[in-house]
């Protein structure tokens, strides 16, 4: 019975990400008499959505806990997914939503490309009255420079609202129950904690 549960478990880790966890047996062993009792552990595998940035949408997976933090240590799926191995994924819907990550990317970079030199030519016309404006406040030159720049890389990097960044207000309260100060903080929910 148990090779037969092996076999079905490793079919199942190929439509799903594992990283590498399959079933493991053995034995219980009680603690008065030392009586052994096989038996096997499963991976604790959790049916979770997951954002893709390159995708820009959730993609729903089953994945295992370890795979989750795996994850979560690489940043994001689409990061986990490209440096990792399709032998060492060893998932068919992995190596799959791998190769529409890379298209996806592919895609972007060339409509990133074909609409640079158009952003090019209406960044320098936003930026010429800009220095016409400067020169006549008597704006210094390496100050003028930096505006360009900064406003060339606003140009170029387009900005995302990513779901995995949470805003979150904190009082802090003294010993004696006063309130002290108020602490804006931005953090980071793990990547699996998503609901579409």
């Amino acid at each position: 019975m148990s090779g037969s549960l092996v076999r079905s478990l490793v079919k199942r880790s190929r439509r799903g990400l594992y990283a590498g966890k399959t079933v493991l047996s053995g034995n219980n062993v009680s603690e008065d008499g030392g009586n052994r009792t096989r038996r096997i552990w499963r991976p604790n595998v959790q049916s979770k959505a997951i954002y893709s940035e390159a995708l820009d949408r959730m993609v729903r997976l089953n994945v295992t806990t370890a795979a989750m933090r795996t994850i979560d240590k690489y940043g994001g799926l689409d990061a986990y997914l490209l440096e990792t191995p399709d032998e060492k994924l060893a998932s068919d819907v992995g190596s799959k939503l791998k190769e529409q990550i890379r298209a996806a990317l592919v895609k972007q970079k060339q409509q990133g490309q074909t609409s640079g030199p158009s952003q090019a030519s209406s960044s320098t016309a936003t930026e010429a009255p800009s220095r016409s404006t400067k020169a006549s406040q008597g704006g210094d030159a390496g100050e003028l420079s930096n505006i360009e720049s900064s406003q060339s890389t606003a140009a170029e990097v387009p900005k995302r609202v990513r779901p995995d960044l949470v805003e979150d207000t904190v009082q802090k309260i003294r010993w004696d129950g006063r309130a002290t100060q108020a602490v804006k903080r931005i953090y980071r929910r793990p990547v699996w904690t998503y609901e579409p």
